[in-house]
């Protein structure tokens, strides 16, 4: 099980996700990625989403677990 305050203590969160200190969510644009953290109230869970531009293009998920799971939207058979 990944802690969310590892997460929350790497550099790169640290630099693209500073304001993440309590609950709640913040998106950030990297790239042609956009990365979504989700931190409960309690700070013992979170989920993490990176997703590229595009309507059918992977999107990768993650909480503390430390499974990374990847899909597409439903209908989506390839990629754009």
């Amino acid at each position: 099980m990944i802690k969310p305050a590892a997460v929350l203590d790497a550099p790169m969160f640290k630099e693209r996700f500073a304001d993440v200190s309590q609950s709640g969510s913040v998106t950030a644009i990297v790239g042609a990625h956009r990365m979504t953290l989700v931190v409960s109230e309690d700070l013992k869970h979170y989920q993490a989403m990176v997703s590229a531009a595009g309507s059918c293009a992977i999107t990768l998920f993650s909480n503390e677990t430390g499974l990374i799971y990847s899909g597409r939207a439903l209908g989506c058979d390839r990629p754009n």
